[in-house]
């Protein structure tokens, strides 16, 4: 089952990825102004994004769900599941409006979701890295959006330090899927706020683009350890 997730995810999440990066280098294409307009992009850009969101959210809660209730790592996969979930009701709030066709407000409501993902998924990181290290996987040494993504990205680098010898490496393989998921989260707040500063809207398909290849990447890695534990 889950090889036959990943042989539908990853290409998805490649033709979806490239789709935007075209659409960024080449927007006056035929394609991109007639079957494939602005409009259209945006509001599958939304649903591309609402999916993997919920589905990194799922999988997280069912990979906690499957563990004995006095597994030490359990409620960090309960903290996980509910900071992704509140990036699913952030971009469920976006979606409104993207497709609508209406410009997205900024701040919105979703914003207020999109900032609690942060010390949830947070606190998530913290709690493993804890676990984990009782366990005898010794942690060795150590604009609002990109700074609050650099902030995960600590305890995410040294998990994956840890892990990395866990089950053969699978384990860290999984984290490395993830981490890499926030780098682009990283990147796409980065530009989002840059190009916002600059006014330069034309280049928003290369936010989508860096969203999408991000929530993707979280949601094959939550993908990767439900099939852990299920194993």
């Amino acid at each position: 089952m889950s090889r036959a997730i990943d042989r539908v995810l990853w290409p998805s999440l490649g033709a979806a990825t490239l789709l935007f990066v075209a659409w960024g280098m080449v927007p006056r294409a035929a394609v991109f102004t007639t079957v494939l307009s602005p409009g259209r992009l945006i509001a599958l850009a939304s649903l591309v994004k609402l999916a993997l969101l919920a589905l990194g959210a799922a999988w997280s809660w069912r990979s906690g769900r499957l563990l004995d209730a006095g597994n030490p790592v359990r409620p960090a996969w309960t903290l996980l599941a509910s900071g992704l979930a509140c990036n699913v009701l952030g971009q469920a709030v976006l979606a409104r409006y993207q497709l609508t066709g209406q410009q997205s407000p900024f701040p919105s409501a979703g914003d207020v979701f999109y900032l609690l993902a942060y010390p949830l998924v947070g606190a998530a990181l913290v709690w493993f890295l804890r676990a984990y290290n009782e366990a005898g996987y010794p942690m060795g040494s150590r604009a609002a959006y990109p700074v609050l993504d650099l902030a995960l990205l600590v305890p995410l680098a040294i998990l994956l330090r840890m892990t990395s010898r866990f089950r053969g490496g699978s384990v860290g393989t999984a984290w490395m899927i993830v981490l890499s998921g926030f780098v682009f989260m990283c990147a796409g707040d980065v530009l989002f706020a840059y190009f916002t500063a600059l006014g330069k809207t034309g280049l928003d398909p290369f936010v989508h683009a860096a969203y999408i290849l991000s929530y993707g990447l979280i949601a094959a890695g939550m993908r990767r350890h439900l099939a852990l534990v299920e194993s």
